[in-house]
């Protein structure tokens, strides 16, 4: 198909290494995808033939939930949190952005 919007030939195009395993491709409508003249083109290539491998699937270790029953572990779990706000001066940077809120917001 055409690839610029006023033209009748395609005039874009794709070149990739010999071993890049291109394994679907579709040229989108104009405008979709990013706003041009032009078609954008969209490839799908293999792990293996851009990596050199097929990298493991990451695996989600499961959530531990925070047990409120339990005094012991939510004094620990507050302790850990204060510490952390402490070090990473989170109050602070709360209030500095408080500070550069306009109050009533403005049309920008």
């Amino acid at each position: 198909p055409a690839t610029y919007n006023n033209g009748i030939l395609p005039i874009d195009g794709v070149f990739a290494s010999i071993g890049i395993e291109i394994t679907a491709s579709v040229y989108l409508e104009f405008g979709d995808g990013i706003p041009s003249d032009h078609r954008a083109l969209w490839l799908e290539v293999t792990h293996t033939s851009i990596l050199g491998h097929d990298p493991s699937q990451i695996t989600r270790p499961k959530a531990c939930r925070l047990q409120c029953k339990d005094p012991r572990i939510m004094k620990q779990y507050l302790d850990l949190w204060e510490n952390y706000c402490r070090q990473h001066k989170l109050l602070d940077k709360a209030i500095a952005l408080e500070n550069r809120c306009t109050y009533p917001m403005h049309d920008q």
